[in-house]
């Protein structure tokens, strides 16, 4: 985008914060809706229409136990023992294939074809095999694979790439780690596809991983899963497993993108009150509260602090990432994140980059000034928005091509004013490891069990 078509969308600093302000009030009287009526609305599927292909398939289990047992073995090796969570079984996956269709208007409707005819519908249109692995937000608790479609069909159209979205368990029916094996199931049907798939197995090489805040979170605890694997396994370049009757590699891909990872689900570092006066979320979750509204779904049985995850669990590395010792990410692969600096879960995402630069890895770190979570979702208007996501589109083309992730990267900061400035790493100031586990801890230590709604709602929230 070029300075002048900035300049045509160009918010100022006290727009910038109305705009802020505006969709915190909007947000937050939404945000004390019971979880199952939120839930429900949230996982609604509105249809397909407009300049997107889908194409939607559903897989069953997997006979053999590997692929929790792979999970459960990282979970052990990452952890301390004090984590409680339910062991989760592995069940039938929903996925769906998204790409850019192209000359049609924006309300034209979805043809009438099969899905295995939408499918390859899709792949006449596109123009690599290269294929993208999408992970949508929702706190863990919201949403469904419809709401990354306008992402991946913008991502599909710059890249000439197609999508893949999985529908994940959500807590708090569903808790930690729940939705972490389902996406390690996901990425599984690409490396080798079960009976009924409608795609040939997808080398890891041409795969390359996106997500935005939650969905975020997932892909980098699935990386650090399949780490876990390898450093766990009997000495081999790549170690296996039994996947539908069949002996396969578990390699990692090619590349991971991030824009907004949400990394710290216990809201305790510092720029969740650093920013807290200009970010579109307050910080802590409001199911959390006493005065959040019980429903069939909340407080959970048993009870605990949180919907994701008891409050010691979601210490853990597979939980909230950035609890992950740096040596835990040598040889990951490639990480490109994008942040606003006025997002509360900004100093997650710094600890990740330090770590994985730290390991030896390869980190290309962006940063926009003022930009508060998802802003790039939620403010499409804006040129930061714009420019977001074609940066997004253009490493995942690189990255595709194999011209991604040369040398140790760099870190970027992108001015209100449109203008960029090289960062030296230095600049993120990321905590300590041990500060870290300190501070998530005292936090996890000051919450308490949420046994249902004890106190009215605050006149203030109505």
């Amino acid at each position: 985008m070029s300075v002048a078509q900035k300049k045509q969308n160009h918010p100022t600093p006290d727009e910038i914060n109305k705009g802020v302000q505006e969709l915190r009030k909007a947000l937050a009287k939404g945000g004390w809706a019971p979880i199952s009526a939120t839930q429900k609305r949230s996982v609604k599927d509105p249809g397909v229409k407009g300049s997107v292909w889908v194409s939607r398939i559903k897989y069953d289990p997997p006979p053999e136990d590997n692929v929790k047992q792979i999970l459960l073995n990282a979970i052990s090796e990452l952890g301390d023992g004090t984590e409680k969570f339910a062991i989760p079984e592995i069940g039938e996956l929903e996925a769906q294939w998204t790409g850019f269709r192209k000359g049609v208007g924006k309300d034209d409707p979805e043809p009438a074809l099969s899905e295995k005819e939408k499918y390859e519908a899709l792949c006449q249109e596109i123009s690599n095999d290269k294929v993208i692995f999408y992970a949508y937000g929702g706190a863990m608790v919201y949403n469904g694979p419809h709401v990354a479609r306008a992402t991946c069909g913008s991502l599909s159209r710059q890249t000439g790439s197609k999508c893949y979205t999985i529908r994940y368990r959500l807590a708090p029916q569903h808790p930690f780690p729940h939705a972490l094996l389902d996406v390690l199931h996901g990425y599984l049907t690409l490396l080798s596809p079960p009976p009924n798939s409608f795609h040939p197995p997808i080398p890891p090489s041409n795969i390359i991983f996106a997500g935005d805040s939650a969905g975020g979170c997932l892909l980098v605890s699935l990386i650090q899963t399949i780490l876990s694997f390898h450093r766990t396994s009997p000495s081999s370049p790549t170690p296996t497993l039994t996947f539908h009757t069949q002996r396969i590699p578990l390699p990692l891909p090619s590349a991971l993108t991030l824009v907004s990872p949400a990394l710290d689900w216990l809201t305790s570092l510092p720029s969740w009150s650093r920013n807290r006066p200009h970010d579109i979320f307050r910080g802590k979750m409001p199911a959390t509260e006493s005065y959040f509204p019980s429903c069939p779904l909340w407080p959970s049985s048993p009870p605990r602090e949180h919907p994701y995850a008891t409050a010691r669990t979601l210490m853990h590395p597979l939980a909230s990432p950035c609890t992950t010792p740096s040596e835990k990410w040598k040889g990951a692969p490639p990480m490109w994140i994008a942040v606003g600096s006025a997002e509360g879960c900004v100093d997650g995402a710094r600890i990740l980059a330090r770590d994985v630069r730290r390991a030896g890895g390869w980190v290309g770190w962006r940063e926009y000034e003022r930009m508060p979570h998802l802003w790039a979702f939620v403010f499409k208007g804006w040129w930061q928005s714009g420019d977001v996501m074609g940066e997004w589109g253009r490493v995942c083309k690189a990255f595709g091509r194999g011209d991604g992730g040369k040398g140790r990267g760099e870190a970027m900061s992108i001015g209100v004013d449109g203008e960029a400035r090289k960062m030296t790493w230095d600049e993120l100031n990321a905590l300590e490891h041990t500060e870290v586990l300190c501070v998530l801890e005292n936090a996890a230590e000051g919450m308490e069990v949420y046994k249902g709604q004890t106190q009215p709602m605050p006149k203030s929230l109505l």
